[in-house]
């Protein structure tokens, strides 16, 4: 079982913001690895269910 659960988007007529950032060479190679081996989806994909797992543990977090 992996421990993220990856959900394809839906095309919207208006466009969601972009969320971007400056990594090392060794970082994004490592995280397109695991985004095409791993859980065989797009990096935004996998990006997207990193973010929405942060902040769901995040808001977990708070109410503990």
């Amino acid at each position: 079982m992996p421990l993220l659960e990856v959900e394809r988007p839906v095309r919207k007529v208006v466009p969601d913001p972009i969320v971007a950032t400056k990594v090392a060479r060794e970082v994004q190679e490592a995280f397109d690895q695991l985004a095409e081996r791993t859980y065989k989806c797009t990096r935004a994909e996998l990006l997207r269910a990193c973010v929405l797992d942060c902040l769901k543990r995040h808001e977990e977090a708070k109410q503990k």
